[in-house]
């Protein structure tokens, strides 16, 4: 708030800032931090490569390929 208002041009002291916002029951709004809610598992092994890292299609629609990243 005291940022902005010093943005603003508004010369305030941050005291005072505090202070009003406290009188008046303002408060700022943190962000929460982000939990991965998933875990990989480190002794899994790896799914296998069906198709051989090979990805040129001879035609339109002989090979569909997608991604999770």
């Amino acid at each position: 708030m005291h940022a902005e208002l010093r943005r603003l041009g508004r010369r305030v002291n941050r005291k005072r800032v505090a202070r009003v916002m406290r009188e008046r029951d303002i408060r700022g709004v943190t962000r929460r931090k982000r939990h991965s809610l998933t875990w990989p598992d480190k002794k899994a092994k790896p799914a296998p490569d069906l198709m051989g890292s090979d990805f040129h299609a001879g035609q339109p629609g002989t090979k569909l390929v997608g991604g999770i990243t």
